[in-house]
């Protein structure tokens, strides 16, 4: 009986030395911890409600924690650091943390709070211990960011799930833009929220990055404001646009930040569904700055960007042109739409392999006509050199008319049978050759109202049609236009083929 007793109060003393080692450990490596998020973050300010630390667990949970680094506002419910390596953080100088999850994460990035510079920033976040950690997760969340506090948010991106692995935190990482490293990772989103500009919205439902791959369900850019209202707060003609997309999905999506450069770099890009409709009132004054064309505006392009390859397909696009008070705005259409651009990019503008742009698309004109176009341009030039040619079949009075009559005051009779325009130019002119088969060609002039034919105006106007533009088969080569620079790269192309059919007619 005393020899078990002897060996039942040995255990119970090995049990408490144990339990006062772990309770030392525990208190020690609290405060170990404590007085570390305090060093390796100095020049920010942390909060936490409480901070538990299991050493047979190898586990640490900090609850209810805020933190304030530079523009960045961060509150978590709750963060469960899994796997600590002791050994390695309290010999090594080196924290080595098996997993990290936490749970509904809110970080507000204010634009205009008056905090240090990011150099000045990163110059006071000083780490002594590498941090590498297994698994990286957060349930639930959202990333927020204003311009003012009392603003609505600027961006809203709710936090389904993320997850990065193999991350890697350290005084050369702090220096970048993202301030850690990582092998893999991806992100869901069930709602995002995104404001354009003070007319329009972006909302996208769903979004999913695993690794380099990038799907987008429902995409929509949204204007705040109706069409009367929105001409209402503008003071020069301005498009008003809505998109509703199905679906983007970019394959082997790449990105990075260099030299304070965004650089993205995407091989592969479908998108599906897109349904376009852009509405410009042209009572208001024009805008008279100069539009650049898009050879320009990807040069220019405050990102570095190389899109390898884009395919559009089953989508639409709508142009509304109010040119009447009262009267409906003039209409065109381009549906089932079928694209592909290749070479997207301002990325080795110096190569000597550099590739021009080339883009082509087929598509149904007003619902009726088959149109096709090729276009191609070299980003590199600075004239802004390009090449465009395109093929339109027949097509009848009564489509022509819904964007004629309203626009022009005027309204044909006959039949298109097809249109062929090839031509070449630069942000200056651009000249080449047109062809063009009309069938019992006519042209009546409305009254100023619309209301009704302008006999006198009329009779004019076809005394001066050639008679064989009503049979035969026109071709003119010479064709001129000098580019409004005030005006897009579409009103330029609408002005060429429009000089060719007011030579090849009259």
């Amino acid at each position: 009986m005393k020899k078990h007793f002897k060996i039942f109060s040995i255990v119970l003393i090995v049990l408490a030395c144990l339990l006062g080692v772990v309770l030392i450990l525990n208190f020690y490596l609290k405060k170990e911890l404590e007085e570390s998020i305090g060093d390796q973050l100095s020049g920010s300010s942390v909060e936490y409600d409480k901070i538990t630390v299991s050493f047979f667990k190898s586990n640490t949970t900090v609850t209810q924690s805020k933190w304030k680094i530079g523009r960045y506002s961060i509150h978590a419910d709750k963060i469960l650091i899994n796997n600590l390596s002791y050994i390695d953080y309290l010999f090594n100088k080196k924290i080595v943390i098996g997993g990290i999850d936490v749970s509904n994460p809110e970080v507000i990035f204010n634009e205009n709070d008056s905090v240090q510079d990011s150099s000045t920033k990163n110059k006071n976040l000083h780490f002594e211990k590498e941090i590498v950690v297994k698994k990286f997760n957060v349930n639930g969340g959202c990333l927020i960011l204003k311009e003012n506090e009392p603003v609505s948010n600027k961006l809203y991106f709710s936090i389904k799930e993320l997850n990065f692995y193999e991350i890697l935190i350290n005084s050369r990482t702090l220096k970048g833009t993202l301030p850690f490293e990582y092998k893999s990772g991806e992100i869901e989103s069930d709602s995002i929220f995104y404001e354009l500009d003070e007319a329009h919205n972006i909302i996208l439902k769903n979004l999913k990055l695993k690794d380099r791959d990038l799907a987008v369900i429902d995409f929509r850019i949204i204007p705040k404001y109706n069409k009367a209202e929105f001409d209402r707060r503008i003071s020069v003609e301005k498009d008003r646009f809505e998109l509703e997309l199905n679906s983007i999905k970019i394959d082997g999506l790449d990105w990075a930040v260099k030299n304070d450069s965004l650089y993205l770099l995407a091989p592969v890009t479908h998108i599906s569904g897109a349904n376009f409709k852009v509405y410009r009132n042209k009572l208001l004054p024009d805008d008279i700055s100069i539009k650049p064309l898009y050879s320009q505006m990807i040069r220019e392009l405050g990102a570095k960007i190389k899109f390898d390859s884009i395919f559009i397909d089953s989508s639409q696009v709508e142009y509304e042109e109010k040119v009447i008070e009262a009267g409906s705005p003039g209409k065109v259409g381009f549906y089932n739409l079928r694209a592909e651009a290749v070479n997207i990019t301002n990325i080795g503008l110096t190569s000597n392999n550099f590739r021009k742009t080339r883009i082509q698309f087929e598509t149904s004109f007003m619902n009726e006509a088959p149109l096709s176009l090729n276009w191609e341009f070299d980003v590199r030039n600075i004239e802004d050199d390009f090449k465009v040619s395109g093929k339109l079949g027949s097509i009848s009075a009564g489509a022509m008319n819904s964007f004629l009559k309203p626009t022009l005051n005027i309204v044909v009779e006959g039949e298109m049978e097809s249109l062929f325009f090839n031509f070449q130019g630069n942000k200056y002119k651009a000249s080449g050759d047109m062809r063009l088969k009309y069938n019992n060609f006519k042209v009546e002039v409305l009254k100023k109202d619309g209301t009704g034919k302008n006999k006198l105006l009329s009779s004019l106007a076809n005394l001066f049609v050639k008679k064989e533009a009503n049979s035969k088969k026109l071709e003119k080569k010479g064709v001129e236009a000098v580019r409004d620079r005030t005006k897009s790269f579409w009103n330029f192309l609408w002005l060429f083929i429009r000089n060719g059919a007011l030579k090849s007619f009259l």
